[in-house]
């Protein structure tokens, strides 16, 4: 009896013990800080904190499609401006469907 008692203690401590390290495998969450920036934001700050990024992405955009008619283009580099143009395709699309609404607003 008292062996099955220790071993059901020991089998215990060594489960709790695997859950207490799993516990600080678990990075803390990255997004509060950038939400809580996000918050104190003024929508002036915001737009142009919004047509920074978006500057700097046409920019790269540019360069990347000038490597690839040069032919210099690498494979990450390929994977980006794949990206870069799906991204800009998606914006182009939001602002003409924002476009009529605009309108409708205005008349």
């Amino acid at each position: 009896m008292k062996t099955i008692v220790r071993s059901l203690c020991i089998a215990g401590l060594l489960l709790g013990g695997a859950n207490f390290l799993r516990a600080e495998d678990k990075a803390p969450a990255p997004d509060a800080p950038k939400k809580q920036q996000a918050e104190a934001l003024t929508p002036e700050q915001r737009e142009a904190k919004r047509k920074a990024a978006q500057a700097k992405s046409d920019a790269q955009l540019r360069e990347l499609r000038e490597k690839k008619a040069a032919g210099k283009l690498t494979e990450a580099e390929t994977k980006k401006l794949a990206h870069l143009e799906k991204r800009a395709k998606a914006q182009e699309k939001k602002a003409a469907q924002a476009e009529p609404e605009h309108k409708a607003e205005t008349k």
